[in-house]
């Protein structure tokens, strides 16, 4: 989706059909779609918080959720969700979001990765970005800056 351009397209015969000139502009039908969030996050207050803030964004269709990195890559081995956005923390039991970011580049997943974590470090920083990570958001200590750092990693994409 990044760097995609809009463009209009004719639908000749079609529109020949229908008695008009209509097109189909593909920032109504790509640029609307509902984006698809999977949830990487074994905190359960925290996760309640980013739901809670993502289901206020008109943009965001279907949220997933799991508990850590091994879940996630068990839905996205099985074909079971098919994220536009991964939003990763990076400390979790079983598969931390370091090792997830890794392993998800053998599946070929097309989503926008985001390392969303409490961690402030560069080196944390530096490490996401050379496993696939996007961008490196450190999670706001209030809860009503989550809404707006969502929006913006959501108009990002």
């Amino acid at each position: 989706m990044a760097g995609a351009t809009a463009t209009t397209a004719p639908l000749n015969s079609y529109a020949d059909t229908l008695g008009g000139n209509d097109s189909i502009s593909l920032s109504d039908t790509i640029a609307d779609a509902p984006i698809n969030v999977l949830l990487v996050e074994d905190d359960e207050g925290d996760a309640y918080l980013i739901e809670k803030a993502l289901n206020k964004n008109r943009k965001v269709g279907h949220i997933v959720r799991a508990r850590d990195g091994e879940e996630a890559l068990e839905m996205i081995a099985s074909g079971s969700v098919h994220p536009d956005l991964a939003l990763i923390d990076l400390q979790m039991p079983r598969k931390d979001g370091f090792s997830l970011l890794l392993e998800m580049q053998k599946y070929d997943v097309d989503c926008t990765c985001v390392a969303l974590t409490s961690s402030r470090s560069g080196a944390d920083s530096l490490r996401c970005f050379h496993r696939g990570a996007r961008m490196f958001v450190s999670k706001p200590k209030q809860p009503e800056q989550l809404s707006a750092l969502l929006n913006e990693v959501i108009r990002e994409l």
